[in-house]
């Protein structure tokens, strides 16, 4: 009995001197704090606001950097700021732009500036068209504010023609309004405020072709050259171009718009036995362009302001002949009945 019991003593004195007893003696696991506990324990510390998904005010970088707290891997860029850097990668348009023009202009257009309207109005020719026209609204108002000042002005020439052959195209063939009786039956007029209530998307905004014309062309560039470049879907109207105007030769294009356009009887006549010169309504409807250029030069100073202006400019398109002959000459300015029959190729025969 006495041996068992030493036995049994010496085992619990031999488990006591291995393990021990004592506190500074026991196992001890320490189980380190991860990162995101770290943000969670800064996130819900008293007196601060807690971080949460649902917070509106909280954007795509507060909701992944907290305040406190090692940061984490960089994310994937938001993606507003990868729309804002395509936004500024604009693909360049103009050379499409300028095709789409020569396909309208070069095929549908005679050397006449008379306009093929019934084929436009249909089929290829008409899906043409419509892609000229959706082009206007793609250009991009950065790749826009690139451009020269000539760049500029034929953009909004081409735009103001094919606007306009669009206009006709979206009403042909065009029906007669019963209080416009005073006005041929194919003609522009007949359309319902053709240049102030009918509206074309071009970079993003809305333009009617009075604005096109006023604000985008003669406010800006103050030529009045530019008067005898734009169509107005009608037989007096200067010369509808079988080509779009192009920036590089666009002085020399628009001093030949004005010359042809002298030269035909419906653009200037000279009555040299009345000693009238008869010129085209189109001067009258733009005075104040053409006298705003030209009415301070001093050559034909005797003369009112208007007609000091119209002759001051007339006489650098007309021919050395006519231009001697005016100068030497008191003229009186009248003008021509205006022709609002549709600008509309004849028929074809079979």
């Amino acid at each position: 009995m006495a041996k068992k019991t030493a036995i049994i003593l010496i085992l619990i004195l031999t488990c006591a001197a291995i393990y021990g007893s004592g506190p500074q003696n026991q196992f001890s696991f320490t189980i380190q704090q991860p990162d995101y506990a770290l943000q969670t324990q800064t996130e819900t510390t008293p007196g601060k606001k807690m971080l949460s998904e649902s917070d509106p005010n909280l954007d795509h970088e507060s909701k992944s950097t907290p305040e406190s707290g090692p940061q984490p891997e960089p994310q994937d860029k938001p993606e507003v700021e990868t729309d804002i850097e395509s936004q500024l990668q604009i693909k360049p348009l103009k050379a499409q732009f300028y095709r789409n023009c020569e396909i309208i202009f070069t095929r549908y257009v005679d050397k006449q500036g008379r306009v093929d309207y019934k084929t436009l109005s249909r089929g290829q020719a008409k899906r043409e068209l419509i892609a000229a026209e959706r082009l206007l609204d793609n250009i991009h108002l950065v790749e826009y504010m690139s451009w020269s000042e000539n760049e500029k002005k034929a953009f909004w020439i081409n735009t103001y023609n094919i606007c306009t052959i669009k206009l006709i195209i979206n009403k042909y063939p065009i029906e007669r309004l019963i209080y416009m009786f005073t006005y041929p039956d194919n003609s522009i007029k007949q359309i319902y405020r053709p240049w102030t209530k009918h509206y074309f998307k071009i970079m993003g905004l809305e333009y009617t072709l009075r604005e096109i014309e006023r604000e985008k062309l003669l406010q800006r560039f103050k030529d009045p050259r530019i008067c005898f470049a734009l169509s107005y879907a009608s037989i007096s109207s200067a010369l509808l171009r079988n080509e779009p105007y192009y920036p590089e030769k666009l002085d020399w294009q628009l001093d030949d718009q004005v010359k042809k356009f002298l030269q035909s009887a419906k653009g200037m006549k000279i009555d040299r036995t009345e000693r009238v010169i008869h010129l085209s309504d189109i001067f009258n409807w733009y005075r104040k362009t053409i006298i705003e250029k030209y009415g301070s030069i001093k050559k034909f100073r005797d003369l009112d302001l208007r007609t000091r202006a119209y002759l001051n400019f007339i006489i650098n398109y007309v021919s050395p002949d006519d231009a001697k002959y005016i100068e030497s000459t008191n003229f009186t300015i009248d003008f021509l009945r205006y022709d609002w029959n549709l600008n509309e190729q004849p028929k074809k025969t079979k």
